[in-house]
């Protein structure tokens, strides 16, 4: 499939590809090569049973990592600080040499810079720094995992849950504030989203006999 798209001229740096967990030694060469993303999205891929992507391979390929959180009914919370704490840790069982491992910071890069790069918004968010947008969490230190505060990326990557987040600024705007949100009105959503199961398993009630007569086949 990579030699495919690279023949067709879609290989190249403004492509992203999510998950690949079935590359192989010259899949991964030919993607550094080309400078192309890749999505990892850890805990989706555990709780499918669907692999692993070979991310320390990929990182030493020079290929440009994100982090991925999938959709919510493969991740069910998404919750940006557990999907970097495991793409941290589940790379290493298999990795007798320490160097190779994924650190915090490369797990932080891939959730702040390489998500910038996914989106073709490099320079312009994922750093805190001038010119990029106001994109910022705020955390309260005080809570026990973050005290003492010793390595702050080793604490974020493996410590925090976003139970101390504090406030919430997107493009210098203000979603979560004093840990409400205040962005969007949470609880209309909520209401609004309320009678939509109902909705959806009526409109598709009559699928239900096939797909358990598919299911008795596997």
């Amino acid at each position: 499939m990579v030699s495919h798209l690279d023949r067709i001229g879609l290989l190249n740096e403004r492509l992203t590809c999510a998950h690949c967990n079935w590359l192989t030694p010259e899949d991964i060469a030919l993607m550094g090569e080309r400078r192309v993303t890749v999505a990892h999205n850890p805990e989706s891929n555990q709780k499918l049973g669907s692999g692993v992507a070979p991310i320390p391979e990929l990182l030493e390929a020079g290929v440009t990592v994100c982090l991925g959180m999938d959709g919510a009914n493969h991740n069910d919370n998404l919750v940006m600080h557990e999907g970097m704490k495991l793409a941290a840790l589940l790379h290493r069982p298999r990795l007798a040499d320490r160097g190779r491992w994924v650190l915090a910071k490369h797990a932080l890069t891939m959730a702040t810079l390489g998500g910038a790069a996914a989106m073709r918004l490099s320079g312009e968010i994922g750093r805190i720094a001038p010119g990029y947008s106001a994109d910022l969490v705020l955390y309260d230190l005080s809570a026990p995992w973050w005290f003492p505060l010793n390595d702050p990326v080793e604490q974020l990557v493996h410590a925090e849950t976003s139970a101390s987040v504090e406030c919430v600024i997107a493009g210098g705007r203000i979603l979560v504030e004093n840990r409400r949100l205040v962005g969007f009105d949470g609880e209309a959503i909520k209401a609004e989203a309320a009678p939509m199961l109902t909705e959806i398993r009526r409109r598709n009630a009559d699928l239900a006999e096939p797909l358990a007569q598919l299911a008795s086949h596997f």
